[in-house]
């Protein structure tokens, strides 16, 4: 489900911090591949183009390389 991140840096607050993004994702409902031509990171919502199903994008704590997992909505 979480393939290999791109790295953005953003500015916040006058820092720069790395964030992590992906471009794909596999629905947990009914499996399809979703191809994700912006990227998205923590805290994003996705549907899937399929079933239609909306998730909510958060990191696995701790995880190297960085990993996501999807909340149902």
């Amino acid at each position: 489900m979480s393939g290999t991140p791109r790295k953005r840096e953003v500015t916040r607050r006058g820092r720069v911090v790395n964030t992590k993004r992906w471009d794909e994702f596999e629905c947990p409902e009914c499996s399809a591949h979703n191809p994700w031509d912006d990227g998205f990171e923590q805290g994003d919502e996705l549907f899937c183009s399929w079933c239609g199903e909306v998730w909510l994008v958060r990191l696995i704590p701790e995880s190297d390389p960085p990993r996501f997992r999807l909340e149902s909505q």
